[in-house]
């Protein structure tokens, strides 16, 4: 019996050791990033040259790559998005490359498991976009990182040896933004903070809500200097430069006031003041 639980010890252990992480040559690597509204995620394994020749040799041109290395490489958005001006919804998805010496072409594939593209299902794919690709600075891993990030666009970089692809991915930034705007001000009795932040947005895409929403601000916040301001740059743009400075000088004093019983001073001075001297 003894001889038993012996054996069974010693096969449990080698089980249990076998289950342990331990380092591999192409580390996974999770990029998170929000862009506008949208929460994206990004995860790939990342190889490393290690002095070998990689596009033309490892990667000869006309293979299809899985970009990166291991498990697929994956693509996560929130909400509907572009590349390239062409419309995906929001959702995971696979992303694998063909790689050609002067071009590269994104394959977008619903399957998101496996190991490589070794089973790709071309009948799962959803896209495939091609753009030229640049020879950039030797890098000797592997990196795909977001950059040039607006409020509604970025671009994908995908780097590795001397060769480089971008795409441009777009959101729906300004929808998603009015979408929260109208379930925030729909609720009842929403704060003046809420009417500010609305009619502060649609003061910088030009939104023709903007002016009510100041003006809902200013009724139930009239002592705020931000508000005052806001509804003064509103009245400029509407022509009514007699009401926008004297919005603009009751500001100046409200702001002035609250910076002073702070004992500081009023950092926004010298806006107000720029912004009355331009009145004609």
């Amino acid at each position: 019996m003894k001889k038993v639980h012996l054996t069974t010890f010693i096969l449990l252990f080698c089980i249990t050791g076998f289950s342990q992480e331990l380092p591999i040559a192409s580390p996974k690597c999770t990029i998170e990033q929000r862009i506008g509204l949208t929460d994206t995620r990004l995860i790939y394994s990342r190889p490393s040259v290690r002095n070998r020749e990689i596009f033309g040799s490892l990667i000869p041109n006309g293979t299809h790559w899985r970009l990166g290395a291991n498990e697929r490489t994956t693509f996560e958005s929130a909400s509907m998005f572009f590349i390239n001006d062409q419309k995906f919804e929001e959702g995971i998805y696979s992303l694998s490359v063909m790689c050609d010496e002067n071009e590269w072409t994104l394959i977008l594939n619903r399957d998101i498991e496996g190991w490589g593209v070794s089973n790709h299902n071309p009948s799962l794919d959803v896209a495939r976009i091609s753009v030229p690709v640049t020879h950039e600075l030797f890098t000797e891993t592997m990196s795909i990182t977001w950059d040039s990030i607006t409020e509604s666009t970025a671009k994908l970089n995908m780097c590795w040896e001397k060769t480089c692809a971008s795409y441009k991915f777009s959101f729906p930034t300004e929808k998603l933004a009015l979408q929260n705007i109208k379930v925030e001000l729909g609720r009842e009795n929403a704060p003046w903070t809420s009417w500010r932040n609305a009619a502060r947005y649609a003061l910088s895409k030009d939104l023709k809500q903007g002016p009510e929403w100041a003006a809902k601000a200013l009724e139930l916040k009239p002592d705020d200097w931000y508000v005052n301001f806001l509804n003064a740059q509103y009245a400029s743009k509407s022509n009514q430069n007699k009401e926008a400075k004297r919005l603009a000088k009751r500001a100046m004093d409200l702001g002035k006031a609250e910076s002073s019983s702070k004992g500081v001073k009023f950092e926004y001075e010298a806006t107000i003041e720029a912004f009355i001297k331009d009145l004609k």
